[in-house]
């Protein structure tokens, strides 16, 4: 099971300048999506490779459907790339 990245520009609350977020969006389950990381629109080189590395399955290891209480399904993965550490995190998964 592997994601497809979705990349979305948007202006966060407060905020005067565009961000990207970019997150996980899994097929088969109620709930597609869930999480992702929210880049400053000057970084299009990190955004870039964060959606490799999500499409290439190494951004979101051993994914795991579960059923909430409400009986809907979700994805629930481990998270191998934190937002203050992107770069490097990347460059050790090799992206």
């Amino acid at each position: 099971m592997i994601p497809k990245a979705s990349v979305k520009t948007l202006i966060l609350p407060g905020e005067t300048t565009a961000s990207i977020e970019v997150s996980p969006v899994w097929e088969g389950v109620d709930r597609p999506t869930s999480g992702g990381w929210v880049l400053p629109a000057t970084r299009t080189d990190l955004v870039k490779r964060l959606a490799l590395a999500i499409e290439g399955g190494a951004a979101c290891p051993n994914p795991v459907v579960r059923t909430d209480v409400n009986g809907k399904t979700y994805v629930d993965y481990g998270c191998v790339i934190l937002g203050r550490r992107l770069n490097a995190d990347l460059k050790r998964l090799g992206y």
